[in-house]
């Protein structure tokens, strides 16, 4: 995806070891969510034990909320922008 002049270059978003851990999950394919009441999340086909995390990152707009129309169930996750500005900014210079 194409960086345009109108997209945010930053995130204001408090993010902990955890939740970087899971959008480096997203970002490799490893995870999958449904999002219905809340956001449920699959690592490697395991639950995430922290249920707040996957709210928080959809909530955040750094996980992309899946398509229930499209599939009720489990889909592979996906960062969007601002979750790809995340992961960049908390790689260490």
């Amino acid at each position: 995806m194409t960086v345009t002049e109108d997209r945010p270059k930053t995130v204001d978003v408090q993010l902990c070891g955890r939740d970087l851990r899971i959008l480096r999950a997203v970002a490799t394919g490893r995870i999958e969510i449904r999002y219905d009441c809340g956001a449920c999340m699959r690592v490697d086909g395991l639950p995430v034990a922290n249920s707040e995390v996957p709210s928080r990152l959809v909530l955040a707009g750094l996980v992309v909320a899946p398509d229930l129309a499209r599939r009720p169930w489990f889909q592979l996750a996906e960062l969007t922008h601002l979750g790809r500005v995340a992961l960049e900014a908390a790689v260490p210079k």
